[in-house]
């Protein structure tokens, strides 16, 4: 008798194949992979772009809640207006 686990993982389709067997199985991972990576790349640039933002906001006095609620307004923006070419 087949335990529920087994069950759940021959109902997946793609769990029981190989990219050997089947090579789309691999191409589907390196296409999440462009994917992802892309995303990260951008996300890192526009965390060092939100940095230089509140690094040039820096003077004697500045307030610390004013500094880090420009840079989180940056990001937010960042996040919310994906590139033209984003899927």
């Amino acid at each position: 008798m087949e335990s529920k686990d087994q069950a759940h993982l021959s109902d997946e389709g793609d769990q029981d194949e190989t990219f050997i067997e089947k090579p789309a199985i691999l191409d589907k991972h390196k296409a999440a992979a462009v994917i992802t990576n892309g995303k990260l790349a951008r996300a890192a640039d526009s965390l060092a772009e939100a940095l230089k933002l509140v690094i040039s906001q820096l003077v004697v006095g500045a307030d610390v809640f004013t500094l880090c609620r420009n840079g989180d307004k940056f990001m937010e923006e960042e996040v919310s207006n994906p590139p033209v070419d984003a899927e």
